[in-house]
């Protein structure tokens, strides 16, 4: 009986301990606290991009522990960005999170967490201006990357900008290649110490596709995609990869100062009438740009000349068997110029070197446009089409 007793009232005091747990007893309910910043915090974005990180909080209860269930609420400032969700409930760990989407300011944005009974916490993103050349996304060579134009993304001339950047060991050719099912895609190249562009090829023919090829020194190169028609946004793809440089078929390709480039004069190359065959290359030059051509054969007396985009002949040098022929030329104006390389003598063909470098201080003239601590980009008129 003793036995069946002591049973009979241990079972009563675990009925009235688990009474006082759960809420029905007379001990105290268990109820959120506190919240506490998980993740997420003092991170830093690009206006226009989500932020990289998700923002998470904890809910403390009022045992110690991580509580569940408890709705925590998610507010910012000034539409500054997009979160989703705005509202989501503690896990069994206790976290609550949410992703901030497009952010649509630049500089400062604050971000808070909310839930019924607890003191609020607050979140901050940094937004970077989206035109500066330090705001480029970071590629690679035989890369693609995936991005959406956005209304917050760099604006100019008419049109939203997303900016990319890339490093190359060594000076080489390469193909900056965009994709859209959205729009007609524009690709652009720039200099990252000036954000000066290079040159840019728009699809004309509403493709959805375009390619922009150039010859590149070694170090990063800026590139840009956008929409060729103005205040036009979404998705796209953006490929870089090694290209050829041959010039061939009276094409041309994008040249820019500090490349040098092996070519060869052949069949496949233009022939004016009673002249020599001759490669040519497009580069764009900045008021007070001054820059040195030269090209060297080991096949032929080389020939080089310089005309402006309406084909008007501005510079003409020959070596001399022993000597290549060299340019120099200062630009007074934004402008694109056709470089043409050929033999002195006609129907001549072999290999050849063509160095394309800026001209040094001592020669009087600016060597490039002025470089700022934290530039921001410059459009440039499309490429010349050939005619």
């Amino acid at each position: 009986m003793e036995s069946i007793w002591k049973a009979a009232t241990t079972g009563v005091a675990l009925l009235a301990a688990l009474a006082c747990r759960d809420g029905n007893g007379a001990g105290p309910r268990v109820a959120p606290r506190e919240l506490q910043i998980v993740d997420g915090t003092q991170q830093s974005g690009i206006r226009g991009d989500d932020a990289p990180s998700p923002l998470r909080v904890r809910v403390i209860g009022s045992d110690g522990n991580p509580f569940e269930g408890a709705m925590v609420h998610w507010s910012v400032d000034h539409d500054a960005a997009t979160l989703e969700p705005s509202a989501i409930a503690s896990d069994v760990a206790g976290d609550a999170t949410t992703r901030a989407r497009e952010l649509a300011v630049t500089g400062s944005i604050r971000v808070v967490a909310s839930a019924s009974g607890v003191a609020p916490v607050g979140f901050s993103i940094t937004a970077a201006d989206p035109c500066l050349v330090a705001s480029a996304h970071q590629t690679r060579l035989d890369s693609v990357a995936t991005g959406l134009l956005r209304a917050s993304d760099c604006q100019a001339v008419g049109r939203y900008y997303d900016f990319y950047a890339f490093t190359l060991p060594a000076g080489r050719a390469v193909t900056m290649r965009a994709t859209s099912q959205n729009f007609a895609p524009l690709v652009a190249s720039f200099d990252l110490e000036t954000g000066s562009e290079w040159g840019e090829h728009a699809d004309d023919n509403g493709a959805g596709v375009v390619s922009l090829r150039m010859i590149l020194p070694s170090g990063a190169t800026g590139m840009g995609v956008t929409a060729n028609a103005a205040a036009t946004t979404g998705a796209y793809t953006l490929a870089v990869t090694a290209a050829e440089e041959d010039v061939t078929h009276c094409d041309s390709i994008l040249v820019v100062p500090g490349i040098s480039t092996q070519q060869r004069l052949e069949r496949h190359d233009c022939e004016p009438t009673g002249e020599s065959y001759i490669d040519s290359f497009i580069l764009l030059l900045y008021p007070g740009q001054s820059i040195n051509l030269t090209q060297w054969s080991p096949d032929f007396v080389p020939r080089l000349r310089l005309r402006d985009a309406d084909h008007t002949l501005l510079a003409d040098s020959s070596g001399d068997g022993t000597r290549p022929a060299t340019i120099t030329f200062r630009a007074t104006s934004t402008a694109y110029y056709r470089i043409e390389a050929s033999s002195r003598d006609a129907s001549a063909m072999g290999s050849y070197r063509l160095d394309i470098q800026r001209a040094s201080a001592s020669s009087g003239h600016s060597a490039s446009p002025a470089a700022h601590a934290d530039p921001a980009w410059q459009p440039a008129p499309p490429v010349p089409r050939e005619r």
